[in-house]
């Protein structure tokens, strides 16, 4: 799914999701066939085979009442920079209880990237997007263990992966944080933070924000422990 500027995060709704982005210079037709070549690497399909023999999905085969729906999906988000970012999301709902659970990719595009499409920049995205399907099944297996509890260590965090653009186009991305994140795992390379937030509100006033988030540190612009209070 296309996050402009203004876009809810929580509106999951099937779009065409480049044919307006990479439009431009380009005819329709030519945006629309672009569009498809990137929408070819599915997330439900990739959340099909990353899967495969979990013990969780014995309790869906078998026709749990409670069993938990889980929505694959993935955000494309265009940023302030003029760049695209991608998060490959796995959200899970029951009843009125909802979890999000979100690998950013490593990969970040300008908008000329996307034409032509080319095979290496599909094999870039497919290589990824099943890296963080199998990373996000994991994480959720761990969070069925009860293995993602974190400690009290809170942090503020900002990323334009997280906003990537002017909130009502005035507020700069990266004065947006996300303050007082749970930080639960922390190495050289990485973090995994679960943060509060409201999908509902445009992704550049922090719509992305709630959820369990892997990011790598270098897509960080801020990561701060918060001073505790006596």
């Amino acid at each position: 799914m296309l996050l402009p500027g203004e876009s809810a995060a929580g509106m999951l709704v099937p779009v065409p999701f480049l044919a307006g982005a990479i439009g431009g210079a380009m005819d329709r037709s030519e945006a629309a066939a672009e569009a498809a070549q990137l929408a070819s690497i599915d997330p439900y399909a990739l959340a099909q085979r990353a899967w495969q023999g979990s013990a969780l999905l014995a309790d869906v085969a078998s026709g749990a009442a409670d069993a938990l729906v889980l929505q694959p999906f993935a955000f494309l988000q265009a940023c302030v920079d003029d760049c695209y970012r991608i998060a490959l999301v796995h959200q899970l709902s029951r009843g009125d209880w909802t979890g999000r659970y979100t690998v950013h990719l490593r990969s970040t595009y300008d908008s000329a990237s996307f034409h032509p499409v080319t095979p290496a920049l599909l094999q870039t995205l497919q290589t990824e997007m099943h890296e963080g399907s199998a990373v996000l099944r994991d994480l959720v297996e761990r969070a069925a263990r009860g293995d993602l509890r974190g400690n009290s260590t809170r942090v503020d965090v900002g990323s334009l992966h997280l906003v990537g653009n002017r909130a009502a186009g005035l507020v700069a991305p990266t004065l947006l944080l996300a303050r007082g994140a749970e930080l639960i795992e922390e190495d050289t390379e990485e973090v995994l933070v679960r943060i509060d937030g409201d999908p509902s509100q445009p992704a550049s006033a922090g719509g992305l924000l709630f959820g369990v988030h892997r990011l790598r540190k270098d897509q960080l612009h801020t990561f701060r422990p918060v001073k505790s209070t006596p």
